[in-house]
């Protein structure tokens, strides 16, 4: 992308989990009820945990995301993380511009999260881009992003126009 200071803090990787691991979690997730909650965001989460037949390739995919940012930012350690939530956003599904360091949000039992990681497991919709910092991601099958969770890098999930858009979420509080 471009050279700004908040650029050089997202992290942009492909290929990180394979098409057939981004269709099985998306086939586990068709299940869940759709909600939209208020008028800032229209999507469908499920949280997963150690009893879910993905989570250990799920938790590969996040360490091995951890590894490639860490080698540009050797002194990122994972303190505490919350569960890995999986997203859809059906047709108009969207999420308004927000940042991710709110204390105990949802399942975060600990500090304020410090880093904010997304794994894209489809690319077969339109619309629905992906804009942190306000830098526009069209994010790959099998891609992740990840960036700090503060002030300078507000984002959100643009309207999904066409078909249905998945991703998984998860925060990380940081140690020195």
């Amino acid at each position: 992308m471009g050279s700004s200071i908040t650029e050089k803090f997202i992290g942009y990787y492909e290929g990180i989990i394979p098409h057939v691991l981004c269709r099985d979690i998306i086939n586990c997730g068709t299940d869940e009820t759709w909600e939209k909650r208020g008028d800032y965001l229209r999507i469908k989460e499920v949280h997963s945990s150690d009893d879910n037949i993905y989570y250990n390739d799920i938790k590969a995919a996040f360490e091995d995301i951890l590894k490639k940012y860490s080698e540009s930012y050797p002194f990122v350690g994972v303190h505490h993380i919350t569960a890995f939530r999986i997203n859809r956003y059906l047709k108009n599904g969207f999420m308004a511009k927000h940042l991710d360091n709110v204390y105990r949000s949802r399942d975060q039992q600990y500090e304020y999260p410090q880093v904010s990681v997304l794994l894209f497991l489809n690319n077969d919709y339109k619309g629905g881009e992906f804009v942190v910092a306000d830098q526009v991601y069209q994010p790959e099958e099998g891609s992740a992003i990840i960036f700090p969770s503060n002030s300078k890098f507000p984002h959100e999930v643009k309207p999904v126009i066409e078909g249905t858009r998945w991703s998984m979420w998860q925060c990380w509080s940081l140690c020195l």
